[in-house]
């Protein structure tokens, strides 16, 4: 048998294998973390059970708080959103009942004969997920057929605490006759359903690479969907370009059109500057062509633009498309502390982006410094770089080897401080 699906308490992020709290497990109560970093950033919340617990477990007269489970349910498990309910059945440790662990074995017919015999299909086990989540994710459509005929109306739109509809796990996870089967049954609204953090089943099917399911998404959702971002700004067009899905660009860019390309986050990180920082040069050539010139000349909250992504990573194949797109109005932008690209593909030794650059610049980019009067030739200098260090005083030659900080450093003097003596 399949191990069962944890969800983590703090990111809201569904696995297979997560960490138990120490103490909840006690209590036979499990809290689930997908990381030790997860478990710090919930525990403010997660310390309150631990003082409900103790104080049941003290009204109970030092009696174990959680012998019949099902009694405090209500006190110990965190509010379950939309039209879930939390179960008054017989329930395990975990919060399952019957029902849901027939859905969790992939049992439908068990399942449709407990939905008979009056089984709450609404039920919720102690992480917010219903059958039909269990469903979804295990990409078991003869059981969401079952749920969805014989359970009652909006069983589809149940939701985990964070949000998660079982449509989210089906796009999670790829399923994709089981999507069709719910979006079918939760139409536009599930569809357009968004999780606690903005989070939609589009951008989980991006960032997963899901290519049928984006299209059958956008289908039923269209523009409205494919517009969507995260209360931190992101959307589904970054997801994809941070994975590099090529194929679910394009069709989101068909979806959303230059309104969807020059979207920015709260960071204001575009979709292109993504797509430059992992290299991905198909999906920069198309996002270019969609967007034009106002995409390539974004910048972020810091002034970093595509182009000092590209360097920074030394994506050189895409360095040399951008400086022939972004001309010299995106080869001269500095970040807000006055770096430039330059300095940028410098200091983290990208000897052929820097070439590249040098080619295209000139003098004009060799002698730019940041406000601290530091030049592209200082950066290599400070973390010896030696071929570039060549590169640069050949192009550059006496103005910019004898170059300063406004503290009077010269390159010399940094590369002798940091013992590199090449």
């Amino acid at each position: 048998m399949e191990p069962r699906l944890k969800r983590c308490r703090a990111c809201g992020r569904c696995l297979e294998k997560m960490d138990k709290c120490p103490t909840c497990k006690y209590y036979q109560l499990k809290w689930y973390y997908c990381s030790k970093l997860c478990q710090v950033s919930d525990w403010p919340r997660h310390k309150e059970h631990h003082k409900l617990l103790e104080k049941i477990r003290a009204e109970k007269g030092g009696l174990h708080p959680l012998g019949s489970l099902a009694l405090h349910e209500d006190e110990v498990v965190p509010e379950i959103s939309g039209s879930c309910s939390i179960s008054r059945e017989e329930t395990d440790g975990n919060g399952m009942t019957a029902l849901l662990r027939a859905a969790s074995e992939g049992k439908w017919r068990e399942v449709e004969n407990l939905i008979l015999n009056g089984a709450n299909p609404r039920a919720a086990d102690g992480q917010g997920l219903t059958a039909l989540h269990h469903a979804a994710f295990y990409g078991n459509k003869e059981l969401t057929r079952s749920l969805i005929d014989h359970g009652p109306a909006g069983l589809a739109h149940c939701e985990t605490p964070s949000g998660e509809t079982s449509l989210f796990l089906a796009c999670a996870r790829g399923n994709l006759e089981v999507a069709k089967i719910l979006i079918k049954a939760g139409g536009m609204s599930l569809v357009l359903h968004a999780q606690k953090d903005g989070g939609s089943c589009l951008m989980v099917s991006c960032q997963e690479g899901h290519v049928e399911i984006v299209q059958a998404l956008i289908e039923a959702g269209g523009e409205a969907l494919a517009l969507m971002k995260r209360t931190d700004g992101g959307n589904c067009i970054m997801h994809a370009c941070q994975e590099g899905h090529h194929e679910i660009v394009k069709t989101l860019i068909k979806a959303g059109g230059k309104k969807l390309v020059l979207m920015t986050d709260k960071e204001g990180s575009s979709c292109l500057y993504f797509a430059c920082l992992q290299g991905h040069l198909e999906i920069v050539k198309d996002l270019i062509k969609a967007g034009g010139e106002a995409l390539l000349l974004k910048m972020d909250k810091d002034g970093c633009s595509c182009l000092y992504a590209a360097c920074l990573k030394g994506h050189l194949e895409i360095v040399k498309v951008l400086i022939q797109e972004g001309g010299k109005a995106l080869l001269f932008m500095t970040d807000t502390d006055g770096c430039s690209c330059l300095k940028a593909a410098c200091v983290n030794g990208h000897l052929g982006t820097v070439k590249a650059l040098i080619k295209a610049g000139g003098k004009e980019l060799l002698l730019k410094t940041n406000k601290n009067g530091a030049s592209a030739l200082y950066g290599a200098c400070e973390n010896g770089h030696l071929e570039i260090v060549k590169a640069l005083i050949q192009a550059g030659g006496e103005s910019l080897l004898l170059m300063t900080t406004k503290d009077g450093a010269s390159c010399l003097h940094i590369a002798c401080q940091n013992g590199h003596l090449e």
